[in-house]
């Protein structure tokens, strides 16, 4: 078994998305969230507080979950690991990453800050929940839209500016939730009465989608999409409406018709389809599991470090700052 440690803290419960949630397994890959004695492989998202390993660096892995318009990731950081997976174009083409969707956790089902300590599952909703979850058959003939109100991207605030469109036009058949809106604690809990909803993602990057996607499709709603351009070599056509929110009224006018249309009740075989995708294929342990399984195949005669060496936390310089306010104001790539 190979033994993988990912450092927290976390928000939420992440070890859910197992199988077995009491044993967090995922094939031949053990993951711990409390440093073992000994691991084989060492993951990180990123770091609060520096950390002394004797995992070698070609046996050190960083997963980075945002789009280049959003987030930096200064050379320093990157440099302690053998391997860095995201979404960021830019770095791909030179090389200094390498090509995957963001590994993120699912939302839906479980409340931020409750139960990231102990293992309760009556406080969420476990993957064998999900995996057999029966959407309710008498839901709201309307559209869903989870949404908050920050600001500082260009992708934001054109979901913003859509969302506050709605609002002004008295649309009916959408109503508007999340933080500066109508808040609420589990996603699953207002979704779950609703037939469709709006999954719109903080601006348009290749590869990158987030669990506003994975969400809708756990809650059994068909998902009115904008966001990422190639998500339909992830989901097929017909298990979601892609839209562009920049055009109110065309967006507006697809909305109702496939409300008119029903089209929830035609896409449910798709839709149940796209759950196991994300429950199985795109589950974010899988995802690790399948690449340090390849690193693993040429990389396992690689012994410990007989010294620790410390990982540290990112550093922002003033340069790096500056050109990250500029690729959030313009939503550009620097």
């Amino acid at each position: 078994m190979i033994k993988i440690y990912i450092p927290g803290p976390f928000s939420i419960p992440i070890w859910r998305q197992f199988p077995d949630s009491k044993r967090c397994i995922w094939g031949n890959c053990e993951f711990y969230f409390e440093e073992p004695k000994e691991y084989d492989y060492l993951v990180v998202w990123g770091l609060e507080k520096e950390l002394p390993t004797l995992c070698p660096k070609e046996k050190r892995l960083c997963f980075l979950g945002e789009p280049p318009y959003v987030k930096r990731y200064p050379k320093a950081f990157r440099e302690q690991f053998g391997y860095v997976f995201g979404c960021q174009p830019k770095m791909i083409n030179k090389g200094l990453m390498r090509r995957l969707m963001p590994t993120l956790a699912w939302m839906a089902g479980c409340k931020i800050g409750a139960n990231v300590f102990k293992d309760d599952p009556d406080t969420f909703m476990s993957y064998q929940d999900f995996k057999h979850y029966e959407a309710k058959e008498s839901r709201l003939d309307k559209v869903c839209f989870i949404t908050s109100n920050k600001k500082f991207t260009k992708g934001h605030r054109d979901r913003v500016n859509f969302a506050n469109k709605i609002l002004k036009n008295h649309i009916d058949f959408i109503d508007v939730y999340g933080n500066g809106y109508n808040p609420v604690d589990d996603k699953l809990e207002v979704m779950s009465k609703y037939k469709y909803v709006l999954a719109i993602e903080n601006g348009q990057c290749m590869d990158y989608w987030t669990e506003k996607l994975a969400d809708s499709y756990l809650a059994g709603c068909y998902p009115i999409y904008y966001g990422c351009p190639n998500i339909s070599d992830y989901f097929k056509q017909d298990s979601m409406l892609k839209v562009d929110i920049r055009d109110y009224e065309k967006t507006i006018s697809a909305i109702k018709k496939i409300i008119d249309q029903d089209l929830f009740s035609a896409s449910k075989e798709a839709v149940s389809v796209a759950r196991n995708l994300v429950l199985d294929k795109y589950n974010m342990f899988n995802l690790i599991a399948n690449e340090v399984n390849k690193i693993d195949s040429y990389s396992s005669v690689i012994e410990k470090m007989s010294l620790p060496e410390t990982i540290y936390p990112m550093k922002y310089t003033l340069k790096d700052l500056f050109l990250c306010k500029l690729a959030r104001l313009f939503n550009i790539t620097l």
